[in-house]
């Protein structure tokens, strides 16, 4: 039987490798257009994308720490990170194809594992109030005369919002994960408040007003530090190990 079975992909393997090429070629003809010489790259990204998708919780934290580390253009100390919002299509950026693959990863793990989907009971009430608020805003929008199109792209970090905890909910994790996730939160929380000294120590940060000098001014970095800081705090007031 492992003989037959061996010669079986012995046979297959020439056909396998002119698919493989043939999809190769593909993937750099219609991607020579938009990345020039760049696009030899394309099927390299094909590759890591698929070994990410069959890893949700990798990707889920890459995707959520890229987000994390990576600033918008006010940030003068690193403003390479900035690319990760720039605009591609639209309203649309890299940073919602990554979001858009995460919640795919999670999906499909669901449904190769034949789990049934999650849907806590927490999170009913926010996501219908926030999908109302949606239909309105897209509602409001096409009124002013804007088009449905620019109008429902416009909402993406509300999507982010709405699908995002429904996704993350239905991750496979156990407690050791949990353990290295929530270490990982705090190790971040801990880069960007160093990263935020030297912003300002180096005169790299935003002016406000001429006398003063922020370290962040998208608040996002603000927010994870503090909630870092006021977690570690609880802990201490309890008399519990953050671990």
């Amino acid at each position: 039987m492992f003989a037959r079975r061996a010669q079986a992909l012995s046979t297959s393997e020439p056909a396998l490798a002119l698919v493989a090429s043939a999809g190769t070629l593909l993937l750099c003809v219609l991607a020579s257009s938009l990345l020039g010489v760049y696009c030899v790259l394309v099927p390299l990204g094909a590759v890591l994308a698929y070994i990410l998708l069959r890893r949700p919780v990798v990707m889920t934290a890459l995707v959520v720490g890229l987000a994390i580390l990576c600033e918008g253009s006010s940030f003068g100390l690193f403003t390479f990170t900035s690319n990760l919002y720039t605009t591609i299509y639209k309203n649309l950026t890299p940073l919602d194809g990554l979001v858009a693959l995460t919640i795919i990863s999670i999906g499909w793990d669901v449904s190769r594992n034949r789990r049934e989907p999650r849907l806590p009971r927490v999170l009913v009430v926010p996501a219908i109030f926030l999908a109302l608020a949606m239909v309105c805003g897209a509602i409001t929008g096409s009124g002013s005369g804007e088009s449905i199109k620019f109008v429902l792209l416009s909402e993406n970090i509300l999507l982010y919002l709405l699908l995002l905890p429904l996704a993350v909910a239905n991750l496979e994790i156990d407690r050791r994960q949990i353990k290295l996730l929530l270490g990982g939160a705090f190790a971040l929380a801990i880069v960007k408040a160093l990263l935020g000294v030297l912003e300002v120590s180096s005169g790299h940060g935003v002016s406000i007003e001429g006398s003063a000098v922020l370290t962040y001014y998208e608040p996002a970095a603000n927010w994870l530090i503090m909630g870092g800081v006021l977690v570690i705090f609880a802990a201490i007031v309890a008399r519990v190990s953050p671990a």
